[in-house]
């Protein structure tokens, strides 16, 4: 037993693994080249759509067409924006203002001086409802004394006339609104034309009231001054703008105007390859455009569901390739997540820089910096999958 060497016990102690070896043993790899495949095929799909008028997109004026542009159906030419604008302006001010009769001004007018008629004062002129109307006193003192009666009679009938015509607030504004020759007057659910000639407005009173003013008191100004005061205090305009009801019958002219003006037969040559873009080449492609989208519903969700499967499939199928030729010759970089991802941000960097060229700069396909894909595979792993790394970039550039 003295023999015996002695041994001292020690807890076994458990080694701290960093974060990155812990989520690889939780995660395999099959499991991460699986996220890493989906990933990336989300981000093909939906971050960078296609767009699906790459012709009409792409066209600029003054600068060369990518390829000929061949009308695949008949459809009619669109008109020149600001053509079209301007007949849509001339058409909205055809369009004549609508007004309707608002009954309570009349009966307003009528009552107001049917009571200065029966209305008897002192030659003062002091109370009653001369005085209660703001008038001034040269004018309450004519229509207290004699030719007061007379006064009112006048006044009484030039507003009936005229409120049978119609009196609108403001001649020379609603005039300039519009081309119209006349006014759309809605009375009892009917709707009618009546000419400017036929409608009066404050101002038309007064030059009325001083020629009847002139003609019943010749010797007596301030009677006739007196006749004015009261006409632009008793009477008031008993035409309504319909506001709406004329923006609509504008909106409805507007939409009215033929916006077409020429016609592009089905296999017509819209623009040919290298050829610079003139403005009737634009006109010609955004007709096209709008009668494609015309024809193919923008709300027909079946069919935006096909393309992006259509396009997932085609994108998956080059990818799965592209892994079977790691798989079988460069087994290494296969094996390895953290080169797979550094692939997949380079390609998809690339696409992202292409769509942006492309799209968004209207620029050419050649602009894309595909290289930044090759030069960095060549480096690190070699020329055999740079080549492969860049031809399947491209393809996904182009899908």
């Amino acid at each position: 037993m003295a023999d015996r060497p002695l041994h001292v016990l020690e807890p076994k102690r458990k080694e701290r693994r960093s974060p990155s070896v812990r989520w690889g043993k939780r995660f395999g790899p099959r499991l991460r080249r699986a996220a890493l495949f989906i990933g990336f095929l989300a981000f093909a799909c939906f971050l960078v759509p296609r767009d699906p008028a790459f012709e009409v997109m792409t066209l600029r004026e003054g600068y060369p067409a990518k390829r000929d542009l061949i009308a695949p159906f008949q459809f009619y030419l669109l008109k020149d924006r600001t053509v079209l604008r301007h007949e849509q302006a001339v058409a909205a001010r055809q369009v004549a203002p609508v007004y309707s009769i608002d009954p309570a001004a009349a009966r307003g007018t009528e009552g107001l001086l049917d009571s200065l008629r029966s209305f008897e004062s002192g030659a003062d002129g002091r109370g009653g409802p001369v005085t209660s109307l703001g008038l001034s006193p040269e004018t309450a003192r004519a229509l207290s004394g004699a030719d007061g009666r007379r006064i009112v009679a006048l006044a009484r009938g030039i507003a009936e006339n005229a409120y049978a015509s119609g009196i609108v607030p403001d001649m020379e504004s609603a005039r300039d609104a519009t081309d119209a020759n006349g006014i759309a007057l809605e009375r009892d659910g009917m709707r009618f034309e009546k000419p400017w000639s036929a409608v009066a407005d404050p101002s038309s009173l007064r030059d009325r009231a001083w020629d009847e003013g002139q003609r019943a008191f010749p010797s007596r100004p301030e009677a006739t001054q007196a006749l004015q005061e009261l006409l632009d205090v008793a009477v008031r305009p008993n035409l309504r703008y319909e506001a709406s009801t004329t923006e609509r019958l504008r909106t409805e002219a507007r939409e009215a105007v033929n916006p077409y003006d020429g016609l592009v037969r089905k296999d017509e040559k819209i623009i040919g390859s290298h050829e610079l873009a003139t403005a009737d080449h634009i006109r010609k492609v955004e007709s096209l455009r709008a009668w494609g989208s015309r024809m193919h519903a923008e709300n027909d969700w079946r069919e935006g569901v096909s393309t992006v499967l259509g396009r997932v499939v085609l994108l998956a199928f080059l990818v799965i390739g592209f892994l079977g030729y790691l798989r079988l010759h460069h087994p290494a970089v296969y094996k390895e997540t953290p080169h797979l991802f550094l692939l997949a941000f380079l390609t998809a960097l690339v696409m992202s820089i292409g769509w942006v060229v492309v799209n968004q700069l209207r620029g050419y396909e050649m602009l894309i910096p595909i290289t930044i894909l090759s030069l960095t595979a060549a480096l690190l792993w070699g020329n055999a999958l740079a080549f492969a790394a860049t031809f399947t970039a491209s393809l996904f550039t182009g899908v």
